[in-house]
């Protein structure tokens, strides 16, 4: 999925994290050209260990409800030194908005060049999160109502069981 979203935005990259209260989880980061780098995913699994509210671009794309666009990652304090290290030169933080809630953030990167984005690449990516944020709560939905719907099919499976623990079978008839 990332891959597509990077290569229909013109990106070099595309991240997906959740931001779950006050921590970050990575759901996943790939290139356009689906090129693999592993030890790239590890350092952005680790990086992302600071709250979304402590990363200045993050907060500031939860209280807008809006892309952040850095233009030059090297000259900015919007994100951490080591997700510079991570070798963005120009990112764009795009909120997974659903109602109220603000549920993580798509990040769209250029690694090799200092590119600046264009504004429809910001439409584009803004139009993809709205999408991305609805499709992940629907999964998260999904995932809740099969667990209930699991306990409800046991719930009389345990019941007959209880009873028939509990007593004996002349007493459960006179009842």
């Amino acid at each position: 999925m990332t891959i597509k979203i990077a290569q229909v935005c013109g990106v070099d990259r595309c991240s997906i994290e959740r931001w779950d209260g006050d921590r970050v989880i990575p759901v996943m980061s790939q290139f356009a050209d689906g090129h693999e780098d592993a030890a790239m995913w590890e350092a952005f699994k680790k990086a992302l260990i600071r709250s979304p509210r402590a990363v200045p671009a993050h907060a500031q794309a939860r209280a807008t409800r809006r892309p952040v666009v850095i233009d030059d990652v090297t000259e900015s304090d919007q994100i951490p030194l080591e997700w510079v290290r991570c070798s963005s030169q120009v990112v764009m933080v795009v909120p997974l908005c659903r109602q109220d809630d603000v549920l993580g953030g798509l990040a769209l990167d250029y690694t090799e060049r200092v590119t600046p984005f264009r504004p429809w690449q910001v439409t584009l990516a803004s139009a993809i999160a709205g999408q991305l944020a609805l499709s992940l709560e629907n999964t998260r939905l999904y995932g809740e109502v099969q667990e209930q719907l699991s306990e409800t099919n046991h719930a009389p499976v345990q019941s007959v069981t209880c009873c028939r623990s509990r007593w004996p079978v002349a007493e459960r008839l006179r009842r």
